[in-house]
């Protein structure tokens, strides 16, 4: 299913505003909009930014010191990827983020 184009842009909007909240560290703001985006694209059916919104919420968790919720969103990052063939995206995330996939 693809996303209306209203749903398609409130999706883009709100994964540049967590880029935003993130940049300024403002962690638990940007969750706020990687959730609702996220929400939006599992009610739609979609994958677009899916990936990437998962990323984002993992960066903060780690930014928030909750290095737990963090690996949680990297084991779902690292199936997102895997199935939409992402090769880059997938060694940035085992370069940047490996080390909590080896953590007990």
């Amino acid at each position: 299913m693809n996303l209306p184009e209203n749903d398609f842009i409130e999706v883009r909007l709100r994964y540049n505003l967590s880029r935003a909240y993130t940049e300024t560290q403002r962690y638990d703001e940007s969750n706020k909009h990687c959730e609702r985006a996220i929400s939006l694209c599992l009610s739609r059916e979609t994958m677009y930014l899916l990936g990437e919104l998962f990323y984002r919420v993992g960066e903060n968790y780690l930014g928030l010191e909750n290095k737990e919720r963090a690996k949680e969103y990297v084991i779902k990052i690292k199936k997102i990827f895997e199935v939409q063939e992402k090769e880059y995206l997938l060694s940035i995330i085992e370069e940047e983020m490996g080390d909590l996939l080896s953590e007990p």
